[in-house]
């Protein structure tokens, strides 16, 4: 099994398919890997490239008999029927159900094959059309179990269950836009196209009007299959606390029975718990409630359901496994054991803990991680990006010129012609794959041609530093060693990581002033909140490696002083206009707007940054008064001192987790702000396994 796990994770990571797996294997810096992936393939092709000759030499448009025959023969090769029964008999008598079980599919799969070779005896088809065939058969393939009991509680979605003989039925999901579900929205013919095309005999997958029509046959079937009661429930609140609507059946079914009873369910809390029907009920509150607490609540009448014979004896259990709890913490020297004296990680890992310190612990501590797939995603995305204009850099620094030595129409063909290279031989020919890879490849390509124009353009007329490096790494194997930072206690941060860009301007005196510029796929401001609960230290952090690393003064020969840390949007936020001709009309302007910088810098720095001296800018977010003044509502800008407190700061709320880290906490603690959770893009949630209805999250004040 581990090893199939390990063929699987690699074929997903590396896009194979088709005639991939008959040709050699290759995982790009990971020989000792292919090696081993390579004599696990050797032992598993065979029986499916002996199934490929036999379909050869019927070629390839087999009859229901030949295909059953070879699909028999390929399953005695695997041994299908001695894994099946060998599972069977290693189930013990407390297992019946299973050895039977497995022993049913042997049967349905044989009766499966029996069908086939009966229903197309003769009949010769290509493979592409006895797929659908074979699909529609094994998906109606079921395997059922005798109950122990007459008793039973059926379980399924409305759609595939037929259980004609129920004395309750419970509904569930009875909400706006989910029963009954909203129908498909068309993505290129619309409605009166496809009533058109009905009309012409041009058969076409169902409408919007048989969709309907099969929710409310799904309905009827839920709704008339109990023989005693029906039961209909919805929410009213979604998991954000956001308010729902009912389902318009519901309405429907309060016209037709108006003597229907509604009720509302609340969970049973200390103050409701006369209303509970079954002990069940009560259990949770009632234990949380006497063990969380040092002492019973007064005048509750908790105190009175202790001696109930049910609930009595849960008490004495929870009581008898109290002193085996453990909290969500690890001793300081399991800490230092995990993570060693010096913890090696990044800014971004940190931002992790300050969102919720366990999933720092799975993810760096217990090394966890998701597969890699070879798929175009937003991650995927963005390197690319972040690729074609670190080439386009190199080549500028190649030639020994600058990127305000070349005009803005220049830049973008220069960015076409590299981004066409990348793509050919980008990650094993991801941006080839499909036809949405290959159509993403040319979006994103003139994406960067805006983005580019617009950013030469703007160091033609306004901004006066200059990129000096792009892609800068610092820590093991970079350009800059780790950032080390003391903690107290023998422990110390090495935090690694890459700048996507950094501009410098020297001024006569010798003073070099520094921008770092980060790339996004999407929208980022900074946020002063998420800046003081260490939500969003990376920018400013790459900022203090340039400041704090002493190497980078002979990196780049100079004294480097911070001016400022941007986020840069690379595909461009474009805001919309009333009409389309007032879109056309400030079609430049709006392009300046969508690249607009966003992030902080030392209002000192403001000549430097836009050149034009005007009240307000397009590159970067600021207001000036007629005086001159920063205005009160500009908060991008910042006085000298309160830039290099802010500054001092993320370098002070680094070395707080780092000493949290060591002191062992891995609390499950995801934090809340708004509408905003630490758990709305964490791939850990299958391991904490929170109730995000019930938890208490971290409210960021």
């Amino acid at each position: 099994e581990i090893e199939i796990d390990q063929l699987e994770n690699a074929a997903l990571a590396q896009g194979w398919k088709g005639k991939t797996w008959e040709e050699p294997l290759n995982i790009p810096d990971d020989p000792a890997l292919t090696r081993v992936l390579s004599e696990i393939l050797a032992r598993i092709l065979p029986p499916f490239q002996r199934l490929a000759l036999s379909l050869q030499r019927e070629n390839h448009a087999p009859t229901g008999d030949s295909l059953a025959n070879m699909l028999r023969q390929f399953w005695q090769i695997l041994r299908v029927e001695e894994q099946l029964q060998g599972w069977a008999s290693q189930t013990g008598s407390e297992s019946a159900g299973s050895a039977q079980m497995h022993l049913t599919v042997w049967e349905q799969m044989n009766a499966w094959l029996d069908s086939v070779s009966l229903a197309f005896a003769g009949e010769p088809m290509p493979l592409r059309d006895w797929l659908p065939i074979l699909d529609a058969g094994l998906s109606n393939l079921t395997v059922g179990l005798i109950p122990p009991a007459l008793d039973q509680v059926l379980i399924g979605a409305i759609d595939r269950s037929r259980n004609p003989d129920v004395s309750l039925a419970i509904v569930l999901g009875l909400n706006e836009k989910v029963f009954p579900a909203l129908p498909q929205s068309p993505v290129l013919l619309t409605e009166s196209d496809r009533e058109e095309l009905s009309r012409m005999k041009v058969a076409l997958s169902g409408n919007a009007r048989r969709q309907m029509a099969r929710e409310r046959y799904y309905a009827y079937l839920a709704m008339t299959r109990a023989r005693e009661r029906l039961l209909l429930a919805y929410s009213m609140r979604d998991s954000a606390g956001r308010p729902l609507q009912p389902s318009p059946f519901l309405h429907q079914i309060r016209r037709i029975f108006p003597q229907a009873r509604t009720e509302v369910f609340s969970d049973i809390d200390e103050t409701r718990w006369r209303d509970a029907e079954h002990p069940s009920e009560i259990a949770p509150p009632f234990l949380k409630a006497l063990l969380a607490a040092s002492q019973r609540p007064a005048q509750s009448g908790w105190e009175t359901l202790a001696d109930t014979p049910m609930l009595r004896s849960l008490l004495e259990t929870a009581r008898g496994f109290q002193h085996l709890y453990i909290p969500e913490q690890l001793t300081p020297g399991l800490a230092e054991r995990l993570y060693g004296p010096t913890l090696k990680t990044s800014v971004s890992r940190l931002e992790q803990f300050a969102a919720c310190p366990f999933k720092f612990f799975i993810h760096s501590g217990l090394r966890a991680e998701e597969r890699t797939e070879f798929k175009l995603d937003r991650k995927e995305q963005g390197n690319f990006q972040h690729e074609v204009l670190a080439l386009f850099h190199e080549q500028l620094v190649s030639e020994g010129r600058k990127w305000r030595d070349i005009t803005p129409a220049e830049a973008r063909q220069s960015i076409a012609q590299i981004a066409g290279g990348v793509i050919m031989t980008y990650r094993n020919g991801l941006l080839k794959a499909t036809d949405r890879s290959r159509f993403l490849a040319r979006v994103m390509t003139e994406s960067l041609q805006d983005f580019i124009e617009t950013i030469v353009g703007w160091m033609h007329s306004q901004y006066l530093f200059d990129p000096a490096r792009v892609e800068l790494s610092f820590g093991e194997g970079g350009e800059l060693p780790f950032w080390e930072i003391e903690l107290g206690g023998g422990h110390r941060l090495a935090l690694r990581g890459r700048i996507d860009r950094i501009d410098l301007n020297s001024d006569p005196d010798g003073k070099t002033s520094c921008v770092v510029i980060d790339y996004k796929s999407s929208q980022r401001k900074l946020d002063a909140l998420y800046l003081k609960h260490g939500l969003q230290l990376q920018l400013l952090a790459y900022l203090l490696v340039l400041l704090r690393v002493p190497e980078a003064r002979t990196l780049f020969a100079a004294n480097l002083s911070g001016a400022g840390v941007f986020y840069v949007n690379l595909w461009g936020k474009f805001s919309g206009a009333r009409t389309r001709t007032e879109t056309l009309e400030n079609r430049e302007q709006n392009r300046k707007l969508a690249y607009r910088h966003s992030g902080r810098f030392d209002q000192e720095a403001l000549p430097l940054l836009d050149g034009r001296k005007l009240l307000s800018g397009d590159q970067f977010n600021f207001r000036l008064t007629k005086d001159g003044k920063v205005h009160q509502n500009s908060q991008e800008p910042m006085a000298s001192g309160d830039f290099e407190a802010l500054l001092n700061s993320v370098e002070r709320n680094l070395v707080e987790m780092g000493q949290k880290i060591f002191s062992g906490s891995v609390e499950i603690s995801p934090f809340r702000k708004g509408s905003a959770k630490a758990c709305d893009l964490c791939e850990y949630q299958g391991i904490c396994r929170i109730d995000p209805w019930t938890h208490t999250y971290r409210i960021l004040d």
